[in-house]
């Protein structure tokens, strides 16, 4: 059992429905914080029953159907809905939806309606969107060079947009920390209002997000949606979690009785993040959303190649109530701005190569300020003689070829067992002939490299293999 893209289309109309149902008394559903188990029962009727059981408290269970439609049971709760989703059945009659964490096997059905992406006229459905994320960026009056971004499934230009200076990026600290000022004095309970209006937001565009990053970043859509959900999954539990772990904490005096101990939580001030190019819309944002929940501002630098889907977040942030100058972008090369991202913060998050990672560890020492940083690495993937061979091939092309290979977690070398060499190579190459590589379809299993030099650094590995 393990969660495919056939589940995360599922759980994207889930949430859709999701939407409809919110609790009036709170502004959202499923208030308790208990953890839940989740299986998957085939009924006679070909439809799918599932069972939820509290987790930590086993006092409730809920019993969920997914079919064409749902429609309202006298006193079921069960709300009507034209959609594909799922209406849940409690004991006390109240209709819930939430978004959900479980397995479902590989027959679950394709439920996402829209389109997927097909060029040309893809361009043509986020020309719009394009051009009013492109007029924002020049809200910004960044006053560097012009850069082009190019469409990697054509290789042609599809946007220009203006690079930041350093001086732009000076500025856009002055404002972001003034913002922050406030933002900090903010109750912790209405930075999670933001967040989860934010989850709400990601959802109810997933499309346009998910056209967004094919274009710009020549994803699968299967993909594609992998940064969708994640990025409503982390607004969500953040919003859920954060006001509790940001409380006060009482702790036991050095001298019981007489002295009393507190353990505040303070914000750092201004994060600066330095976004890659293979995730852009979950890792310009899903730092940010704990930063932000904590009482930070937040200053994002996404890799040049891919700017459009850190502006989309930007503005959905801001439809979602979060103020003005928390969550800014400036635009431009890493080593143009790098530095002075650094100079700037009092945190910063960093994803990038292991070489430029010790520069950005040395420069952000110099300044005592913490950082995180996502580096690069060689990940070996064991296959030994006892394994499912079926289930092994079809784990191995996940983990080569996600995202056409371009993740930080992907496994780079094959270590094969001499017992099972023989079988397992023609069996894992018979697959990966048959994979369906393109650009539109829930069922193509890769997009494009990103850029020409990913194609030129993956040419000179297959010399290098083939002269071995």
């Amino acid at each position: 059992m393990r969660l495919d893209w056939r589940v995360q289309a599922l759980i994207a109309e889930v949430c859709s429905h999701h939407l409809s149902t919110r609790d009036q008394r709170s502004g959202y559903v499923n208030r308790d914080s208990r953890s839940r188990r989740a299986g998957v029962i085939n009924r006679s009727d070909g439809r799918r029953r599932v069972a939820l059981a509290g987790g930590q408290h086993g006092d409730e269970q809920e019993e969920c159907e997914s079919g064409d439609s749902f429609h309202q049971r006298a006193g079921s709760g069960v709300r009507q809905d034209s959609r594909i989703g799922v209406g849940c059945r409690i004991g006390n009659g109240e209709a819930r939806a939430r978004l959900l964490h479980f397995p479902f096997s590989d027959s679950m059905p394709h439920v996402l309606t829209s389109p997927p992406l097909t060029l040309p006229s893809a361009f043509r459905r986020v020309s719009g969107i394009i051009d009013r994320l492109s007029k924002g960026a020049e809200g910004m009056e960044f006053s560097g060079d012009e850069r082009t971004v190019i469409a990697p499934f054509t290789g042609l230009p599809f946007a220009t947009l203006r690079d930041a200076t350093p001086d732009d990026v000076t500025r856009t600290f002055e404002r972001t920390r003034t913002a922050q000022k406030n933002w900090a004095t903010t109750d912790p309970s209405e930075r999670a209002r933001v967040l989860l209006r934010f989850h709400d937001l990601v959802l109810g565009h997933r499309d346009d997000l998910l056209d967004v990053l094919q274009l710009e970043g020549g994803k699968a859509r299967r993909h594609a949606l992998d940064e969708v959900l994640d990025t409503a999954n982390v607004a969500h539990y953040y919003a859920r979690r954060g006001p509790t772990w940001l409380r006060d904490d009482r702790r036991r005096g050095a001298i019981p009785i007489a002295t009393k101990t507190w353990v505040q939580h303070v914000p750092l001030g201004v994060v600066s993040i330095n976004a890659p190019w293979n995730y852009p819309l979950t890792m310009a944002v899903t730092d940010a959303l704990p930063a932000l929940m904590a009482g930070n501002a937040v200053v994002v630098k996404p890799a040049e190649q891919t700017p459009f889907s850190a502006l989309f977040a930007r503005e959905l942030l801001l439809r979602a109530g979060l103020p003005d100058g928390l969550f800014e972008i400036v635009l431009g090369s890493g080593p143009d701005l790098g530095e002075h991202l650094i100079a700037n913060a009092d945190g910063l998050m960093f994803t990038g190569s292991t070489a430029t990672g010790r520069v950005v560890a040395q420069q952000a020492a110099k300044r005592l300020i913490p950082m995180s940083l996502e580096l690069g690495g060689k990940n070996p993937l064991v296959v030994l003689p006892d394994c499912d061979l079926a289930r092994t091939v079809e784990g191995v092309v996940r983990a080569c070829f996600t995202n056409a290979g371009q993740l930080c977690i992907s496994a780079e070398r094959l270590l094969i067992h001499t017992d099972i060499w023989d079988t397992f190579v023609p069996a894992l190459i018979a697959r990966v002939r048959a994979m369906r590589v393109g650009q539109a379809g829930w069922d193509v299993e890769m997009g494009v490299l990103a850029t020409p030099q990913q194609v030129e650094k993956v040419d000179a590995h297959v010399a290098d293999a083939r002269a071995r």
